[in-house]
């Protein structure tokens, strides 16, 4: 999988951007296989507080084309990656439920047409 991380207005040293790669790889955990690339955007966010937050959005094109994009905000651009990369896993476990229900409704509807006749 192909991290870019790209900063804007967030100050960064290496450590920090080291940081965000590994937090965003272990977000995403089992789901890392699926995804082609992953596009890592850190700027700065007005926070309801006037405390300036950190945004992080995730931007992910799976291999098979489909593409998501998950935003995240926190004070620390690291907490705020690993938030979105959260997101993004709980995104794709849902997006997996889904297809699984589907398919299975799917396998149920076939089992009824095929009694029916």
């Amino acid at each position: 999988m192909q991290v870019r991380i790209q900063t804007n207005d967030v100050p960064m040293i290496e450590r920090s951007r080291r940081a965000v790669d590994r937090a965003v790889r272990l977000g995403i955990g089992r789901y890392g296989a699926t995804v082609d690339a992953l596009n890592v955007v850190l700027s700065r966010s007005p926070g309801l507080s006037g405390d300036p937050l950190t945004r992080c959005r995730l931007r992910a094109r799976l291999r098979n084309g489909d593409q998501i994009e998950i935003d995240s905000h926190a004070s620390d651009p690291v907490e705020a990656a690993r938030r979105a990369a959260v997101r993004f896993e709980a995104r794709m476990d849902r997006s997996r439920l889904n297809q699984r229900d589907l398919a299975a409704n799917q396998r149920s509807t076939f089992r009824q047409s095929v009694n029916e006749t």
